[in-house]
């Protein structure tokens, strides 16, 4: 079921126009770098995409032979020393 989360924010005890959430993290179920598309003689690869969003913390699960986490924060909030120790 879908609920949107300023009904959920509704029934909690956090107060209006304060966040429910101050990270996102975000376990990536395709497989980027080997995804491609053929559609007749039309052939599609080498997919790159770009993901922003309004959290002071974003970390990128994505798997692949080896495991890679992407991490992009709010600098008014993170240090990038604080990000490389996480």
């Amino acid at each position: 079921e879908y609920t949107p989360l300023v009904q959920i924010q509704s029934w909690s005890d956090v107060p209006s126009g304060v966040a429910l959430f101050e990270s996102l993290l975000i376990f990536q179920n395709t497989f980027l770098d080997v995804l491609q598309a053929e559609i007749g003689s039309l052939t599609i690869s080498k997919i790159h995409t770009e993901d922003s969003t309004n959290y002071p913390l974003t970390i990128n699960v994505i798997p692949g032979v080896e495991l890679c986490l992407k991490a992009s924060y709010d600098v008014r909030c993170f240090h990038k020393n604080k990000i490389n120790r996480i």
